[in-house]
């Protein structure tokens, strides 16, 4: 399953011009879903290497682009939730990181009611913050978007106590109570069709949101990203911008973000 969670490598885009939002950004991957770490550097106008697909910028706008690597298989994660998260349990977690025990648990409990309970999710994700409090991560306002899932706000390292290495730092080693809930709760709220393909899974939200019509399609939203981003195309079929939109694409690892000038 190729999912991952907000944690995933910092989206490093080095600033230049803050004001007329010219960005390059990239990023490093585990998974799908990005993490929004924003780092604003003076005078540099080029970011640090990283692996994944990412656009640049269009340097009229305000806006910070990246994309996951595409998905080839069309077919769905698991029979029902119930299964998935069964199946989390029966194989210990995978990608890097196994189960903890507050995670059993949270599963054990989805299995057994059949998703994963937003006090449950709190819970796991409370876990996530303290530890990083702990490794010296504070000041930071976590973004809870529509779907109920938690992101990170992009970060101006100039006026935060930390730096990225410390972040990542932290963060590695906070994964381990909140990773695989992580997955599991954005694909509950996002995702219930357990569609394996990204774009598909994008386009069914977009559909239940009333977003998009029955007509619109995954080949319309790959086309129409892709053409967004390269610039050639000035808008898509619906507003990116839409809290629940923006939680439909951030759960399958597309990112747009307002950057404020």
């Amino acid at each position: 399953m190729r999912r991952g969670v907000f944690s995933v490598r910092a989206v490093v885009a080095a600033m230049a011009g803050m004001g007329h939002g010219q960005a390059r950004a990239s990023t490093v991957r585990r998974g799908l879903t990005i993490a929004l770490l924003l780092m604003l550097t003076a005078g540099c106008t080029e970011p640090e290497s990283h692996v994944g697909n990412t656009q640049p910028v269009d340097p009229t706008t305000s806006v910070l682009v990246s994309e996951p690597a595409p998905s080839a298989s069309p077919h769905r994660l698991a029979s029902s939730l119930t299964a998935l998260f069964q199946q989390t349990l029966n194989t210990g977690g995978r990608s890097g990181f196994g189960l903890s025990e507050l995670e059993r648990q949270v599963l054990t409990r989805a299995v057994d009611s059949g998703s994963i309970s937003a006090a449950d999710y709190e819970l796991v994700f409370s876990s996530y913050t303290a530890c990083m409090a702990q490794h010296g991560i504070t000041g930071v306002t976590w973004t809870k978007a529509a779907d109920g899932a938690y992101y990170p706000p992009a970060i101006d390292y100039r006026f935060v106590s930390f730096t990225s290495d410390r972040w990542e730092g932290a963060d590695e080693a906070c994964q381990a109570d909140l990773y695989w809930v992580q997955q599991m709760y954005q694909t509950q709220q996002d995702n219930p069709g357990l569609l394996a393909d990204q774009d598909q899974a994008i386009v069914a939200c977009l559909r239940r949101a009333g977003l998009v019509d029955a007509a619109y399609t995954a080949e319309d939203f790959t086309s129409e990203w892709d053409e967004w981003a390269s610039g050639t195309r000035g808008t898509v079929s619906f507003d990116m911008a839409n809290p629940v939109a923006n939680a439909c694409m951030a759960s399958q690892g597309y990112v747009y973000i307002k950057i404020n000038p």
